[in-house]
């Protein structure tokens, strides 16, 4: 990956982890395509002092950039949502910059993959496939329908999955108008995942403390900062 311009390490100062996400890590990247950064905020010494969370910035113009504070993204991760799953897959490429914390929440999210990712990307997926059925941006929304379909069905079957599609370029193909192909492939899928049982391969929810040697390196890299 690229370096940070100096705007994009400006919104991501403070971070213990940054990663790069969206379409180019996907595969499925057209020229043109904007860069999403993603960042996790470690809480300062004065954030516990004044009991409040990382400041949290969401930024685009020309780079996408978002960032979570690090309890905030605790807790999304415990609900299931499918963009702080991202920390449990991300290939080393992805990683622009993690510290000591940063590494500890990727290896803590590593070990708690839970099942209760997969209604939350199904969800996701439908929703962008209905919004292919009304004719808003075909292509693109049915290309997201199928890759976040795949990334349920992978995690449901085996317990594992990969932001990088390995079919990247029927992925493209779709984006590019192959519609029909498109829509049996989500069909297809969509019956896949009904009949699976994730419980098989996943656990119901993230292990109880899941997060407190997280929280804890937190707290203490807080304490020991100037």
């Amino acid at each position: 990956m690229t370096p940070l311009t100096d705007s994009e390490a400006a919104l991501l100062d403070g971070c213990c982890l940054v990663f790069g996400t969206g379409s180019r890590l996907y595969g499925c990247a057209e020229p043109g395509s904007d860069r999403d950064l993603r960042g996790i905020a470690a809480p300062t010494r004065a954030d516990y002092l004044e009991l409040r969370r990382p400041r949290e910035r969401t930024v685009a113009q020309g780079a996408d950039v978002q960032t979570w504070g690090l309890h905030h993204w605790c807790d999304m991760f415990a609900k299931g949502s499918p963009n702080a799953m991202e920390v449990a897959l991300l290939p080393p490429s992805a990683v622009v910059r993690a510290d000591p914390l940063g590494r500890a929440a990727m290896d803590a999210a590593r070990d708690a993959l839970h099942a209760g990712f997969i209604p939350h990307l199904a969800h996701y997926a439908h929703n962008q496939h209905h919004m292919y059925a009304r004719g808003d941006q075909p292509g693109k929304r049915l290309m997201h329908a199928v890759r976040v379909m795949r990334l349920a069905v992978s995690l449901a079957s085996t317990g594992a999955a990969e932001l990088a599609d390995p079919d990247a370029a029927f992925l493209l193909a779709i984006r590019r108008g192959a519609l029909m192909a498109g829509e049996a492939e989500y069909r297809r899928l969509e019956e896949r995942l009904a009949a699976l049982d994730p419980s098989r391969v996943l656990p119901a929810a993230p292990p109880e403390g899941w997060d407190a040697p997280v929280k804890k390196l937190a707290l203490d890299m807080a304490r020991r900062s100037i």
